[in-house]
């Protein structure tokens, strides 16, 4: 039995917050919905985003051994945060449930709020993504990515592994060459 997204993502943005360094802010769009969401440094939103994605990625292409296929983020706020569960169902489908959490006690209570539940396509939730951290990365560039993010840098490994998902091609393991040939080229290009 194939599982359909009974919602599709419609709109995935990452941006940065004007008002001061050490904060991000993200929206998603679900069925003309708007959510959003303010990220502090005490977590690394595009990094930890990222590489769920290319754990979901290993789980559908066979190479992630687990019984329970459910992998969890955690954005951090001052003193919220925001939880994420990914549930991996067949035909590469995600269940995405997401909790806001009023206080930083990793306890459950009373204030916790379920924002939503849907299903997602993995390879739009997988496109979106990258898209939206190629336009960090030209906006920012590398050293203004650390200069407004403060804590670190900008996650550039897990943002050529994605690529390279998304493009159905082996990445280039042995040459720093190779990959600043298809940094620029990235960057380059007007759509993903």
């Amino acid at each position: 039995m194939k599982v359909k997204p009974s919602i599709e993502i419609q709109d995935f943005r990452l941006t940065r917050r004007l008002a001061g360094a050490g904060w991000f802010e993200a929206r998603i769009a679900i069925a003309g919905t708007d959510y959003d969401f303010t990220i502090s440094y005490l977590s690394e939103p595009l990094r930890d985003l990222l590489s769920t994605i290319l754990d979901l990625h290993m789980y559908y292409d066979g190479r992630y051994d687990t019984d329970e296929p459910k992998f969890y983020l955690v954005w951090q706020g001052e003193p919220w945060r925001y939880e994420w569960l990914f549930e991996a169902l067949p035909d590469e489908v995600l269940r995405v449930t997401l909790t806001f959490c009023d206080g930083d006690t990793p306890e459950r209570g009373a204030a916790d709020e379920v924002r939503f539940v849907a299903h997602f396509s993995f390879r739009e939730l997988a496109r979106q993504t990258y898209q939206q951290a190629r336009a960090i990365l030209r906006n920012y560039g590398f050293l203004g990515y650390r200069d407004e993010w403060i804590a670190t840098d900008f996650p550039i490994s897990d943002f050529l592994r994605l690529h390279y998902v998304l493009a159905g091609e082996p990445p280039h393991r042995d040459s720093l060459a190779a990959e600043l040939v298809l940094l620029t080229e990235l960057l380059n290009e007007r759509k993903a």
